[in-house]
């Protein structure tokens, strides 16, 4: 149903779970998987917070989203670094320093370098926010986990990463069958639709 779901941390269950969702772009109608697994989770009680890379390209008006209060648990990662660094940037060190320093030890230009450099990663931190903690952290399709896994610097707790189809056949087509490396060595589980994708992600790594 959409009634009863939990609007916030301090109202949980003990059992209850905060998980973070990276998706490319939500909310998007044309992935209403997406959209049922979060709905589904805030209705047995659980917590959820979308990280987008993406935002919607136009502003989707839909009874579930507008139910659930998804924008309200949208946060959103299309950084820029075209401006250079600036003051918020050495803030976001500062808070980084302080309450995250495993995050900003992930700063070394060799680490930085997959994620788009140094101040794009640090961006991407900031994003992430300073204060909250999550239980489990999933990613949906290959290719967004191989991009969100810079969260682990941030939460060291376990991260899913679930492919559903392209993923694992055109992305690695173009980029080569040991795209998924990174990836593999920082997920705690992958999840997989039907057993010929099970055999191609194995074949991936």
């Amino acid at each position: 149903g959409l009634h009863g779901h939990c609007t916030a941390a301090s109202h949980l269950a003990p059992d209850a779970m905060r998980i973070a969702f990276f998706v490319q772009t939500f909310p998007s109608i044309s992935e209403t998987f997406i959209l049922s697994q979060v709905t589904g989770l805030l209705d047995r009680g659980h917590e959820v917070v979308v990280y987008s890379e993406k935002r919607p390209k136009a502003t989707l008006t839909h009874a579930v989203i507008e139910a659930y209060g998804l924008r309200d648990r949208t946060r959103y990662l299309d950084v820029t670094t075209e401006d250079g660094p600036s003051a918020a940037d050495l803030l976001t060190g500062a808070r980084l320093a302080v309450r995250a320093p495993r995050a900003l030890s992930a700063l070394r230009r060799r680490t930085a370098a997959s994620f788009g450099g140094q101040l794009r990663l640090l961006r991407l931190l900031g994003r992430l926010g300073v204060d909250e903690g999550f239980d489990v952290l999933h990613a949906h399709f290959g290719d967004v986990a191989l991009r969100s896994r810079f969260a682990r610097f941030r939460w060291p707790v376990p991260f899913v990463a679930s492919f559903y189809g392209y993923d694992c056949s055109a992305f690695p087509a173009l980029r080569g069958d040991d795209v998924y490396d990174p990836l593999f060595a920082a997920a705690d589980g992958v999840t997989v639709l039907s057993g010929p994708m099970h055999q191609r992600v194995r074949h991936l790594g």
